[in-house]
C-alpha cells in the first residue's frame, strides 16, 4: 500500500511539473518560436530575431506579469484554479495579444498578426465560458497553437500532438479540470485558428464596402 501510495505522488509531482512547463504564456510562446525559428520566411519583412521579440512579451511577458504578482501577493495560485479569478488574466491578455497583433500588422509580419488574433479570440471564447465552466487553458492553448502551425505548414511532427496528450493527462491526474472541461478546451483550441481567418475576411470585405 505504501508503495502504491509512493508512486500515485510521484505520478501527481510529474504531473504538477508538465502543468507548469505548458503554462498557456510559456507554450504559445515555444510553439510560435518554433515555426519563427525552422520557417523565418513565413514573418518577411520582419527578422527572426524580431519575431521572437514581439512573441516574447506580448505572448509570454505581459500575460505573465499579472499572474507572478498575484502569486507573490497570495491573491490565488499559478495556475489560477479559482474561476472567479481568471478575469485579471483573461484582460490583460485580450490587451496583450491586441498590442501583438497591432505591432505585428504594422510590420507587415500578418503571420505574426493573425497568430496574436487567434489567441485573442480564444481568450474570447473562452472568458464567455468562464461564466459556465472552468476551461482549460493549457488544453486549448496547446491546441490551438499545434493546429495554427499545422494548417500554416501543412503538416506537423506527430510528437507535437503528444504534448495535448500529455497535458491532457497532467491536468486530470491533479484534478485540475473535469473530462467535459478538457474536451471543450480541445474543441475551441482547434477551431478558433479557422475562426480567426473568417472574422479577418469578413472585416477586410466589410472596409472594402
Amino acid at each position: 500500500m505504501m508503495f502504491i501510495s509512493e508512486k500515485k505522488k510521484f505520478s501527481e509531482k510529474i504531473a504538477y511539473l508538465i502543468s507548469l512547463l505548458t503554462t498557456p504564456p510559456l507554450l504559445s510562446t515555444l510553439i510560435i518560436s518554433y515555426l519563427i525559428i525552422w520557417y523565418p520566411e513565413l514573418f518577411y519583412p520582419i527578422s527572426r530575431r524580431f519575431a521572437l521579440i514581439i512573441s516574447i512579451i506580448f505572448l509570454f511577458v505581459i500575460p505573465s506579469f499579472p499572474i507572478l504578482v498575484k502569486v507573490y501577493w497570495g491573491d490565488f495560485d499559478f495556475f489560477i484554479s479559482d474561476r472567479k479569478k481568471r478575469g485579471v488574466y483573461f484582460r490583460v491578455t485580450s490587451v496583450s495579444y491586441t498590442s501583438g497583433a497591432i505591432i505585428s500588422w504594422a510590420f507587415e509580419s500578418y503571420i505574426l498578426m493573425i497568430y496574436h488574433i487567434t489567441f485573442l479570440i480564444l481568450i474570447f471564447i473562452i472568458s464567455l465560458l468562464n461564466h459556465i465552466t472552468k476551461v482549460s487553458l493549457h488544453v486549448s492553448t496547446a491546441m490551438c497553437a499545434i493546429t495554427f502551425v499545422s494548417s500554416i505548414i501543412r503538416g506537423i511532427n506527430p510528437l507535437l500532438y503528444l504534448i495535448v496528450l500529455l497535458i491532457i493527462w497532467a491536468r486530470m491526474k491533479i484534478k485540475a479540470h473535469t473530462f467535459p472541461q478538457i474536451i471543450i478546451g480541445l474543441i475551441v483550441g482547434y477551431f478558433s485558428p479557422e475562426l480567426s481567418i473568417h472574422v479577418l475576411d469578413f472585416v477586410e470585405k466589410l472596409l472594402l464596402t
